[in-house]
């Protein structure tokens, strides 16, 4: 991916694994995760000051907001999905699956009916970096839940280890990553009557991989993509040992129209964690248009 029109401003660092950035336009900071850490920092745009409102965490990785702004996180050592309300309490919205306990949300996406989507990837458990090492109780899926029933339902299960995912703008396609050992792929499935079906693979990132997918819209749509379809053009973190690995990241626009929109537009997370001969120290950075 280039922007030839950037420049790269770091804004955080200190951090060992950095993911799940979302952005809050309404309060003009940056909320992301430092997994190993066990920790979930916030990055204020007007000062430029990094905080921790939460340590420990629950070992997060991805967040994204609802519908109501409240913030959605994955997280890899409780192994649940949480919700925290606007009066800071933290609800968990879901931990276990017809009561086997799930294996560990990683990413998360809400779709405008409310339902939450989740993948469930055993990250957090296959060592005791990203969480505890403890053995895979379930298959690892992707996940439906409705927040006012507390259903949970298996929306994607044919894949090896679902990642990152999100809709396209009309919400008629699901976009899923799949990063298993071998093969690295993303899959897009058709919505019909609010599941996910007839699912084929998108393209192949092998040698390198996909794995994030943030929010489709029209903006990013026309932005950039690594690969596209009529439909959508996808922000996505490949990563290759020859490239600088850089993800254009646009966190829950609909909650940020009071935002700066060359900021949100251009909010560029770099990160290093994946890539062999790199940098292992984790920042987030912003690219500002010159």
């Amino acid at each position: 991916m280039v922007l030839g029109h950037a420049a790269i401003e770091r804004i955080a660092t200190g951090s060992r694994f950095t993911e799940g950035p979302a952005y809050y336009g309404d309060g003009r900071y940056l909320l992301f995760s430092d997994i190993p850490n066990d920790r979930l920092l916030r990055w204020d745009e007007i000062t430029g000051a990094t905080a921790i409102p939460r340590d420990p965490a629950g070992y997060p990785d991805g967040n994204t907001r609802d519908r109501q702004g409240r913030l959605i996180t994955c997280e890899l050592g409780s192994r649940t999905l949480t919700r925290t309300e606007h009066d800071g309490t933290v609800t968990v919205l879901a931990s276990a699956f017809e009561g086997t306990r799930l294996t560990g949300p990683n990413d998360v996406v809400v779709k405008s009916d409310h339902s939450i989507w989740f993948s469930d990837n055993g990250a957090g458990i296959r060592g005791n970096y990203l969480g505890d090492k403890a053995p895979q109780e379930l298959p690892f899926r992707v996940y439906r839940l409705d927040p006012a029933s507390g259903a949970l339902t298996i929306a994607v299960g044919d894949m090896e280890r679902p990642n990152g995912l999100c809709f396209s703008p009309d919400e008629s396609k699901l976009y899923v990553v799949d990063t298993p050992g071998g093969t690295k792929t993303t899959h897009v499935y058709d919505m019909v009557d609010g599941k996910a079906v007839n699912g084929r693979v998108f393209f192949d990132g092998t040698p390198g991989y996909a794995e994030r997918l943030d929010r489709c819209n029209e903006s990013v749509r026309q932005l950039l993509g690594r690969r596209s379809d009529s439909t959508v053009r996808l922000p996505v973190l490949a990563c290759n040992p020859k490239w600088i690995t850089l993800c254009l990241v646009i966190s829950s626009m609909e909650h940020a129209h009071d935002a700066n929109p060359s900021l949100l537009a251009r909010l560029l997370r770099a990160r290093s964690a994946h890539c062999p001969g790199r940098n292992r120290g984790a920042v987030f950075a912003r690219a500002g248009q010159h």
